[in-house]
């Protein structure tokens, strides 16, 4: 009987160890599972971070290579033009002897038909009336008679001739005068007419085409802020004929970017940029902001597109460019510190840069009222940058002389200078979108500054008042005591200690840059985003 019971209780633990064996072993491969799981995702989601960066890449080569082969692609457009055209004329002679020797010999009244007081004037077989004035015939050839008599075409015929004899009479070639007179105008109005005509012009007088809003509505392509109202929850989204913007589309081989029916003439361009500035940027419900960048900034991407395949320049072209500058550089500052999966500044950067290049070169030709503007916004945006400070020098007097403009150099100079007390101090003159545009060397200013001060006033007994610095740096005293002591800076109560031995550069991360905004963000007040955009500051 013993022997049975300590068989079963043999038997019951067992059991209970291989249960417990069991449930640990499980324990064990469900974290290694979970673990494996978790590394999965995080590569696959760094490959799709890193595509993300290569796309983003390839459309902006792709965007520089199609801006510079489009002008190629226009003259080799021409040359095969004119190639046809010589071939067929070489095909198909019509030969125009030229003139070689022009005499008039006799009275030049009686070579032209006019035997009596009233008789005709031939030219090219075709017979005029017309009455003989009783002057001399040196001024009929040339005088106001023809004026009062003759058709146009007739006139400039005979003015060439008439000046073509004389010509001869004074050695001069003739056939050289005759062609250059003749063909030069000619040739340049016919070069003229044909760039006119290989420039494509488009008649989408709508912000998207109707093929690309039919396509993009059945393959459930639609953003969110293009989808009609009250259709949100439906399986398809159907599409706000006035919401949709036509999206950006690499070029691809074998796709025709240059249909009429596809691109969007510039009066409707400009429309769908104020569209874009005031129901989309400037709305104060749609949230996220980093998603609203996302949009304008692929729509305002298309909208170049467009400009550049038709060469769009003038005033609707400045209006344009303008709006994307402002966009762009508070762009640059209100997403500052995003994560980069939702905001790349290196992106926004180069398309900022294009821009603004493109903008100042058509204020070049003619005077626009905001040049003043954004010369100043181009120089303080790239601060240091000596084609910047050179495009500057070459600027004429009247702009480099406006308040706005000096007050840009002056910022600059101290750049330039390494003398941050007196660039944070000229940063306060700044309205807010300048502000914007030098808000990204404001770290390098600041750093530079307490390296100076860290070297000026080292000494174990000098106390620097905390107080004044934060004013100098433009911080309030707990944002200035975060930064001296990421540099390394020694704060003791109210007091800075400066020591060039203890200065260090702050690690990659420990500084957001976002935290540093209150010399801009005093500035903001009530400005809305549409008035930012628009220039209403």
């Amino acid at each position: 009987m013993n022997m049975k019971r300590d068989s079963q209780e043999m038997q019951i633990f067992l059991l209970a160890y291989l249960t417990a064996k069991m449930a640990n072993n499980s324990q064990k491969f469900e974290v290694g599972v979970e673990g494996c799981i978790l590394s999965v995702m995080e590569e696959e989601e760094q490959l799709c971070k890193e595509d993300r960066e290569k796309n983003k890449q390839l459309d902006d080569q792709l965007d520089l290579q199609v801006r510079a082969l489009t002008p190629v692609a226009d003259a080799v457009k021409q040359f095969t033009e004119k190639l046809q055209a010589f071939c067929h004329r070489s095909r198909h002679p019509r030969h125009e002897l030229p003139v070689k020797n022009f005499f008039i010999e006799g009275d030049r009244i009686m070579f032209l038909g006019f035997p009596s007081s009233r008789g005709s004037f031939r030219v090219g077989g075709a017979v005029i009336a017309g009455q003989s004035p009783d002057r001399s015939d040196s001024a009929v050839l040339g005088g106001a008679w023809l004026d009062q008599k003759l058709p146009q075409t007739v006139k400039q015929h005979w003015r060439t001739l008439y000046s073509i004899s004389h010509s001869r009479r004074r050695g001069q070639p003739v056939e050289r005068d005759f062609r250059q007179h003749h063909n030069q105008g000619v040739w340049r109005e016919v070069q003229e007419e044909r760039r006119q005509e290989s420039i494509p012009r488009g008649v989408c007088l709508s912000m998207c085409p109707i093929r690309e809003l039919q396509d993009r509505e059945a393959q459930n392509l639609l953003h969110r802020f293009e989808v009609l109202s009250g259709t949100e929850r439906e399986r398809w989204p159907r599409a706000d004929p006035s919401g949709v913007v036509k999206e950006y589309a690499r070029p691809a081989a074998g796709k025709d970017s240059t249909r009429p029916s596809d691109l969007r003439p510039p009066a409707v361009l400009l429309k769908t940029v104020f569209y874009l500035v005031d129901n989309i940027a400037a709305s104060p419900t749609l949230r996220p902001w980093t998603e609203v960048y996302d949009f304008v900034f692929d729509r305002l991407r298309s909208v170049r597109q467009d400009m550049i395949i038709q060469r769009v320049s003038g005033a609707d072209c400045v209006a344009v460019l303008e709006r994307t500058v402002r966009f762009l550089i508070y762009a640059s500052y209100r997403l500052c510190g995003e994560p980069l999966r939702l905001y790349d500044p290196r992106i926004n950067d180069t398309h900022l840069q294009e821009s603004l290049s493109w903008l100042l070169e058509c204020y070049t030709s003619g005077k626009h009222p905001n040049q003043e503007e954004f010369q100043a916004l181009g120089l303080l945006y790239n601060l240091g940058s000596s084609r910047a400070t050179q495009h500057t020098m070459e600027l004429p007097e009247r702009i480099r002389s406006s308040p706005v403009m000096h007050l840009a150099l002056s910022v600059s100079r101290a750049f330039m200078e390494r003398n941050p007390v007196r660039l944070l101090r000229l940063a306060h003159s700044l309205d807010f979108l300048q502000s914007c545009a030098l808000h990204r060397h404001l770290e390098t200013c600041r750093r530079d500054l307490l390296l100076i001060y860290s070297h000026g006033h080292s000494s174990k007994n000098c106390r620097f008042p905390l107080h004044k610095l934060a004013h100098i740096l433009a911080l309030d005293v707990p944002l200035t005591n975060q930064l001296c002591q990421a540099h390394g800076v020694e704060v003791r109560g109210d007091y800075v200690v400066f020591s060039k031995t203890s200065f260090t550069e702050p690690e990659a991360g420990k500084l957001q840059c976002a935290h540093f905004h209150d010399l801009v963000d005093r500035k903001q007040r009530d400005l809305t985003v549409g008035s930012i955009i628009h220039g209403c500051t």
